[in-house]
């Protein structure tokens, strides 16, 4: 993936993030670091065609199964 798809990526996160209540009005806690984890691991698994919400499940179960590694 090319910068520009890695930019593409964060793009797309960022608004399938901003979609999502949280209630009371509170703002979400996503830091740009943390955006930009979930979108390396997109470009680094060429999984950036993938819808956002599949791009998260994928990044969360991964994350899931390398803690359980631990």
């Amino acid at each position: 993936m090319s910068l520009m798809s890695l930019q593409d990526a964060e793009s797309k996160i960022r608004k399938w993030l901003e979609t999502i209540p949280i209630g009371n009005g509170s703002e979400r806690g996503w830091d740009d670091a943390q955006i930009r984890e979930i979108a390396t691991f997109a470009e680094q698994r060429q999984l950036g065609h993938l819808a956002p919400e599949e791009l998260y499940q994928r990044y969360v179960e991964h994350q899931v199964a390398e803690a359980e590694k631990s």
